[in-house]
């Protein structure tokens, strides 16, 4: 679904806000909401729908959410639902923000044995967020002109 026909994400009245923050707790700077999904964005049911505990607090709080905008979490933390640690940013701009070792924090080397430091990282988005070992893709160009000589 694109961000454009999104569903509509609403206001919260007095007693819906009672219950909302019924689920929130208090870790170090953080607002958590306690009912979670799989991924760890915290989930709210209200009105026969399911919505993400961060997209309500980001409307009741801070105000409508800008076509074309997500809302990301400056503290990283997806449970989070303290206006201040909200901000809404493009899918680029939210991209931008993730710290590479967020994304793969238990690989340290590619296939091959190369470090993956920032230092030896191709980073792009495609489909997602992908990174390739530098010195990988330079063994794979050079085989990949041998086999183009040799036909």
């Amino acid at each position: 679904m694109s961000r454009r026909t999104r569903p509509f994400t609403p206001y919260m009245d007095p007693d819906e806000l009672k219950r909302f923050m019924s689920h929130v707790r208090r870790e170090g700077k953080c607002w958590v909401y306690d009912s979670r999904r799989k991924d760890g964005y915290g989930q709210v049911a209200m009105r026969g729908t399911t919505y993400r505990a961060h997209r309500l607090s980001y409307r009741y709080f801070v105000g409508e959410i800008p076509i074309g905008k997500e809302i990301d979490h400056k503290c990283r933390n997806r449970a989070c639902v303290f206006p201040d640690h909200l901000d809404a940013v493009t899918g680029s701009e939210n991209m931008k923000r993730i710290p590479w070792a967020v994304v793969r924090p238990r690989k340290t080397h590619c296939s091959r044995g190369h470090e993956l430091s920032p230092d030896n990282l191709y980073t792009y988005q495609y489909r997602g967020y992908e990174q390739h070992c530098k010195a990988c893709s330079g063994i794979q160009y050079r085989l990949r002109r041998e086999r183009m000589g040799a036909a």
